[in-house]
């Protein structure tokens, strides 16, 4: 990859429209691969690349959510049902005390998740009450995380680079491990805090179950 990547920056335009379509076509479920175009696009174009990966993510993930969500809803759902954290997010687009701006945070989350990119297009489309406009509004607040495989990308091409010392090298690993696992620490801190927040609410209150058993007791008593 890393030595192909010279040959398609030669490419010119070209290259950026093959790049583009490449992401775009990745997105449809069930389809995989975006985060090695991700890094791939890093190692031709560096961070230059990241207007190039964010729109194409964006335009990619409007393109696979719209026909899951309105001609193939049943294929979303069967989606929808490899995720239990999805189905656990789908109660919160269906409360009616919840705002627009609350459900655009959640929906952000879902996109921030480190759910597969091309089934979460797909299954998310599941979910009542989410807008095209409004998926790619979430999925275009979440393209600066794709610095990261931009970055991945030129460190792991640094790798490939001859010139480059065995010391750099070993630095540029490093890095990329570092980048990653920051990423990934983070992400997974930040979804598992809004799933324990949501599990939380979706509970039954004390005083609520305590009335619940109540009335159980006495629908018994007066049954005997």
């Amino acid at each position: 990859m890393a030595e192909f990547s010279s040959t398609w920056n030669a490419w010119g335009w070209k290259g950026w429209m093959a790049s583009f379509m490449m992401v775009v076509l990745i997105s449809f479920p069930p389809l995989t691969g975006f985060n090695i175009c991700s890094i791939f696009i890093g190692m031709v174009y560096g961070l230059k690349g990241w207007p190039l990966l964010a729109s194409a993510t964006v335009v990619g993930s409007a393109c696979a959510f719209a026909p899951f969500k309105y001609v193939l809803r049943k294929r979303a759902i069967q989606l929808m049902n490899y995720s239990e954290n999805l189905k656990l997010f789908m109660d919160v687009f269906n409360d009616e005390d919840s705002s627009y701006w609350e459900n655009l945070l959640v929906l952000v989350l879902l996109r921030m998740s480190p759910l597969p990119y091309s089934l979460s297009n797909g299954a998310i489309a599941a979910i009542p009450g989410i807008s095209v406009s409004n998926f790619a509004l979430a999925t275009a607040i979440t393209t600066p995380k794709l610095l990261l495989q931009l970055l991945v990308g030129i460190q792991l091409k640094g790798l490939n680079d001859n010139k480059t010392t065995g010391l750099s090298k070993v630095l540029n690993f490093l890095g990329v491990i570092l980048a990653s696992g920051s990423f990934t620490a983070v992400t997974f801190i930040i979804f598992s805090k809004m799933k324990a927040r949501i599990q939380k609410k979706n509970r039954i209150p004390d005083d609520s179950l305590d009335a619940l058993v109540f009335e159980s007791d006495s629908a018994v008593r007066m049954e005997l």
